[in-house]
């Protein structure tokens, strides 16, 4: 497997002190890399390659492994899994994003339950006219059981505009990131309770 060097916005995944997987972008590629000695030598493993046409890898990206096999990958416009440890991966793009929509993070308890959130397109926009996101975006939660095989939505808040991080730690609780709110759930995401609002910033 050819050597090569880590570039910059690279995302990384380590499994125990030795073992990891970095996501870069090489020659306008997503390639997958393998490092078996902390992370001093790196190797290429495998391409992300997708049979939509016109699909090109795009950062930002995220790539996590919950095991030497299990791994997944979130890109801006699509999600993939790997079971032999990033040598193959399979493209799990949930249909609801699939061309109308952006991922922004993940979060995996285990090979088989996961979460990835970002936003989806729900309004219309024309060319020439000026976007108005506030109409054009929705915050989507998406949950699955079964490695990505399926996704299930999962309803949070109220018109959030996009949903940017997520996080669990335990089966049982986690939180989760908006634009304005901060959400608690304590019963495996089934529901989501607003705990906290943070003004944003906007027009910045």
């Amino acid at each position: 497997m050819p050597a090569a060097k880590l570039r910059s916005h690279s995302c990384i995944s380590f499994i125990d002190a030795h073992r990891g997987w970095a996501l870069s972008n090489i020659e306008g590629k997503g390639r997958v890399l393998r490092a078996s000695d902390g992370g001093r030598t790196w190797s290429i493993i495998s391409t992300l390659k997708s049979g939509h046409p016109g699909w090109s890898f795009s950062l930002p990206s995220k790539i996590v492994f919950t095991d030497q096999v299990h791994g997944w990958i979130i890109e801006t416009f699509s999600a993939w899994y790997t079971l032999d440890g990033g040598l193959n991966w399979t493209e799990v793009t949930p249909p609801e994003l699939k061309g109308r929509g952006q991922l922004v993070c993940e979060f995996f308890l285990n090979s088989l339950k996961g979460w990835a959130i970002g936003r989806k397109v729900v309004g219309h926009h024309r060319a020439g006219q000026s976007v108005d996101v506030e109409k054009l975006f929705r915050g989507i939660v998406l949950h699955t059981t079964n490695e990505g095989q399926s996704w299930q939505p999962v309803s949070v808040g109220k018109d959030e505009l996009f949903f940017d991080r997520i996080y669990f730690t335990d089966v049982e609780h986690g939180w989760l990131l908006s634009r304005d709110n901060v959400y608690r759930t304590t019963d495996r995401g089934r529901t989501w309770q607003r705990v906290l609002n943070v003004p944003s910033i906007r027009g910045q």
